[in-house]
């Protein structure tokens, strides 16, 4: 801790000499200027104030950043010809000639973008720094249109290339596998701060709601030093301020629960709060009458929102949830659990302090604590009560050593309290949840650990063409005392312009993460994967964007267990596992008029050395084949019952996961035992599907429309494979009979939202 203390003084010193140091600069040169040039900056169709935006007069050093309230002022110019200029992430770059001759007052609007791919930094807040073409960046307004049945944002992401879910099906888990990586190699971030178990229902749903997010970022590889501890992507959900000029709201009512939402301004034009609460309540119309398990679900999302001043911003947020499950399943499924119960809180919150120090340094503390509660139990055989908490910081800096340099630095730690008590089957790979002769092995972990990092990356133009991105990483793990673990991450990214419309890109880089909780205290090394990139993407027009990227994931050093304690059960681990991951991914994208959308191919191999193998076998989450489309269309702009505002249709196609055969099965003195295939030989048949929504809008008033729309699943009703399970026999041929399940049909629902 002492360590920790004397590094954030540091740090601290080091940001006061170079914002004293970069103001001295400014401050020489007024004195050869004599006029300025000041405006605001809005989004096209937004009355959102727009921070953090840079705007800067061409050919020339001279620039500044907007403020909180989307003004910017550019002070002390020499008489002359410029061109201004302006520049965020997911905009088109604005220009305009101008004549100083005096002070002028121009005000930008900013035009919706297919992507932004100029390599600049745009605020503290929103920020991709685009080391592969293919990282994405979702608006509220795509979120809206393409979330679903289920009205989960992570549902958005999975018509994207290379990224899935589960095996698919609407009510299955949302967990993303990017790339061909395990579903717990991402990082996920909730306005700056580390959410570990972002579900819920084992994962059927995320805690993230529609409602006050206001973008939604996914890096899927060669992401910046900027992020550690995860090898396969980084997801960054940022939230929206509520209104700083009036009262809003909306409430809706959807398939399986219901949302409110009210914002409004507590000091006009300076303190905002927005609060959005959701409901589940498909469980109590399904009571005992239900087939399968069905959550009740409640959460709560804040945020207060204070525009210190023109330079300085106070956000405080959180997110608060509960979740209970009572199922009993009185003729359960060969191979399924006869009961299943669980009940989960968890708590968010968060302090985060953005500043605009001057035109070149400009910073975001955040500061957060977290804690989750989960007790469930699954038939006879799993029953778990887990416990974690974290305190921790987190400090981000950017400083422009001019328009086309900049340093990125940082620092992070946390504080983690982790308890895990209960039993699971000796052998996870053959779970019977109600085999009462199933060996059990007893968990109970209790263990306190702090993690720290630091980073530093450079970003610059290095020849007129040419730009790069460098960048050291290092993460520091201290657990119970007496185990310490340390990662250093070098990572690179290059960028050639070849074409006025074409970037060709590459990135290198080291990501690491450390072992599971249960592994730790064996002494073993972090979990690597390096990743290498390639790809190439153009601007067709200012409609069409596509790119192709060829990547290349080799996992070293991965912790798996080969052996266990024949007395106590305990897992022995190592680090001997590996695999790797090599794909191809397509797309073209048209973000603009009354047709939008996307369509995207991803081909892909992954295989991986797992716990109990012997070597690299096709990984479970291997999908060869992904193809999607999403669209959407807009009927009309009227406001009708009759007449639908759009229609939204989203296709999927994937190949089948592997899996390992059950091929017969033997009796034994203790019961039927399965004889198993080789490890995944055999892959499940494909998965497709089509949804479609239609959506009408309706006034009653200038201050109430209402929005209501239906949606079709599976329009075609095609039977989608979700699992198997088994019957062992001497009535059966080779003593086995396989019983194969399909995932929800087709299925119709509605809703209506009511926004104020």
């Amino acid at each position: 801790m002492h360590i920790f203390k004397k590094t954030i003084i540091a740090v601290i010193l080091i940001y006061s000499s170079i914002a004293v140091f970069a103001q001295n600069n400014i401050s020489n040169n007024e004195n050869n200027s004599k006029f300025f040039i000041s405006g605001n900056v809005v989004f096209e169709n937004s009355d959102e104030n727009v921070y953090g935006v840079q705007v800067y007069l061409e050919d020339v050093f001279i620039g500044t950043t907007t403020d909180f309230s989307g003004n910017y002022k550019i002070k002390n110019v020499k008489k002359g010809e410029y061109t201004l200029s302006a520049q965020y992430i997911g905009y088109e770059k604005f220009s305009q000639k101008i004549n100083l001759n005096k002070d002028l007052i121009i005000n930008i609007t900013l035009q919706e973008a297919p992507v932004s791919l100029e390599s600049v930094i745009i605020s503290s807040d929103r920020l991709i720094d685009r080391a592969s073409v293919s990282d994405i960046s979702i608006t509220a307004s795509e979120i809206e249109s393409y979330k679903g049945l289920q009205e989960d944002p992570i549902n958005t992401l999975t018509i994207m290339p290379g990224i899935t879910k589960g095996n698919n099906d609407l009510f299955s888990s949302t967990q993303l596998y990017v790339r061909g990586g395990a579903p717990d190699e991402n990082l996920f971030l909730y306005n700056n701060v580390k959410i570990y178990w972002p579900w819920y229902s084992g994962g059927i749903k995320s805690i993230f709601n529609n409602e006050v997010i206001k973008s939604l970022e996914l890096l899927t590889g060669g992401f910046s030093a900027k992020y550690g501890n995860a090898m396969s992507s980084v997801m960054r959900v940022t939230t929206r301020d509520g209104k700083y000029d009036k009262f809003g709201g909306n409430f809706t009512v959807g398939f399986s629960g219901m949302q409110a939402t009210a914002e409004g301004p507590f000091v006009k034009d300076k303190v905002s709060v927005l609060l959005s609460v959701r409901k589940t309540y498909l469980d109590l119309i399904l009571a005992e009458d239900a087939k399968f398990p069905t959550t009740n679900i409640f959460d709560g999302t804040y945020k207060i929102a204070w525009k210190i001043n023109r330079k300085h911003k106070l956000s405080i947020s959180g997110l608060s949830s509960r979740e209970k499950l009572d199922f009993i399943a009185f003729e359960p499924q060969p191979g399924m659990p006869n009961e299943m119960n669980t009940y989960q809180i968890s708590h968010n919150q968060s302090f985060q302090l953005q500043s605009i120090w001057n035109e070149k340094f400009y910073t975001n503390l955040s500061i957060y604590n977290s804690l989750m509660n989960s007790n469930f139990s699954i038939g006879n055989n799993m029953i778990m009560d887990l416990t974690g908490t974290e305190t921790g910081l987190r400090e981000d800096a950017t400083y422009r050593l001019s328009r086309n340099h900049k340093i990125n630095f940082g620092i992070e730690g946390g504080l983690n309290n982790f308890r895990n008590k209960g039993n699971i089957p000796l052998d996870p790979t053959t779970i019977d949840y109600n085999d009462t002769t199933v060996i059990l092995r007893e968990i109970d972990i209790n263990s306190k650990s702090q993690q720290f990092g630091a980073y530093i990356s450079y970003s610059g133009d290095v020849f007129k063409k040419l730009s790069i991105t460098v960048g050291l990483r290092s993460d520091y793990l201290f657990f119970d005392n007496e185990f310490t673990n340390t990662n250093y991450s070098p990572r690179i990214s290059l960028k050639y312009k070849a074409l006025s419309k074409t970037n060709i890109r590459a990135s290198y880089g080291y990501f690491y993460q450390f072992p599971d909780i249960e592994a730790l205290g064996q002494n073993l090394k972090s979990n690597l994967s390096k990743h290498y990139i390639f790809g190439i993407d153009r601007n067709f027009s200012s409609h069409f964007r596509g790119w192709l990227e060829v990547y290349y994931k080799d996992y070293k050093d991965l912790v798996i267990y080969n052996t266990e304690n024949d007395t106590s059960y305990q897992l022995v681990y190592s680090n001997l596992g590996s695999g790797y991951v090599k794909g191809i991914e397509l797309f073209l994208m048209k973000k603009q008029g009354r047709f939008s959308g996307w369509i995207s191919y991803a081909y892909s191999i992954a295989k991986r050395r797992q716990s109990l193998q012997d070597k690299e076998y096709f990984f479970e989450y291997d999908r060869p084949h992904m193809f999607s489309i999403a669209s959407e269309y807009k009927i009309s702009d009227k406001v009708s019952w009759y007449i639908p505002h759009s229609v939204t249709a989203q296709f999927r196609f994937e190949s089948g996961n592997p899996y390992t055969p059950v091929i017969s099965a033997v009796q034994t003195p203790s019961g039927w035992m399965p004889v198993k295939g080789e490890i995944n030989s055999k892959r499940n048949t494909p998965f497709h599907n089509l949804t479609v929504k239609i959506v009408w809008l309706n006034k009653k008033s200038d201050k109430i429309q209402i929005k209501s729309f239906f949606e079709v699943w599976n329009v075609y009703n095609h039977k989608n494979l979700l699992n198997r399970n088994y019957q062992y026999g001497t009535e059966y041929e080779n003593n086995l009979k396989i019983n194969e399940y399909y995932s929800t049909p087709l299925m119709p629902s509605g809703g209506v939202r009511i926004q104020f």
